[in-house]
This record gives structure tokens, C-alpha cells and sequence, in this order.
């Protein structure tokens, strides 16, 4: 990523990288940390107060608000370095096994 600085690189994960100083991070690189099921809500909380974004999947449709944080339409676009920031990227369940889930991975 150093060796391409004008290339801009982003990615979803599920390291807890708000325990990481951003300044780690080539400035080049964007990370949306991804929900991934209810015992990583306090993670992502931390992340969403620290100005990083979180992916969240919703079962049915979109909330304005997750955890009292701004849900933007993840599907509108898939460049997440264009969202602003501190803010939920809410995607919707698709396929009826997604919608049945109940391990927490899919938010009501």
C-alpha cells in the first residue's frame, strides 16, 4: 500500500482495529469494521464513537438509526471510502437462510 500511495485500498474485517492506533494504518487504507454478531457490539461501538464506520445487517430493511448512530445504505454504493465517517453501513439480508438467521449476525 506504501509502494502505491496514490492507489486508494479499503477492506471489511472483523479485528477489532479500533484498539490499534490509526496512525498504523497507511493513510491509503480504509477498513469498515463488520458487525459480525451480537457479542462484537461493544467493539463496534467503540469504533463508531472513534469516527470509523461498521457494517451492519439488517433482516428486513434499514433503520435510520442503529445504537443511535446514522445508518447510510451500504448498497447504494460498494466504495466504502466515499461514506462519511462515525457512521453505520446498513446492508439487508438476502436469501432465505440469511433471513431466518438467529446467531446475531442479522440486527432486527
Amino acid at each position: 500500500m506504501e509502494k502505491h500511495s496514490t492507489v486508494q485500498f479499503y477492506d471489511y474485517t472483523k479485528y477489532p482495529y479500533s484498539k490499534r492506533p490509526t496512525e498504523s494504518l497507511p493513510s491509503n487504507y480504509h477498513l469498515t469494521y463488520s458487525l459480525g454478531d451480537n457479542s462484537r457490539i461493544p467493539e463496534a461501538l467503540e469504533c463508531l464513537r472513534n469516527d470509523r464506520n461498521v457494517a451492519v445487517v439488517f433482516r428486513d430493511a434499514l433503520p435510520e438509526q442503529w445504537q443511535g448512530f446514522q445508518v447510510i445504505d451500504g448498497t447504494a454504493h460498494d466504495y466504502r471510502p466515499a461514506d462519511p465517517v462515525g457512521v453505520v453501513v446498513g446492508l439487508v439480508a438476502k436469501g432465505k437462510a440469511a433471513k431466518l438467521d438467529q446467531t446475531g449476525f442479522i440486527q432486527d
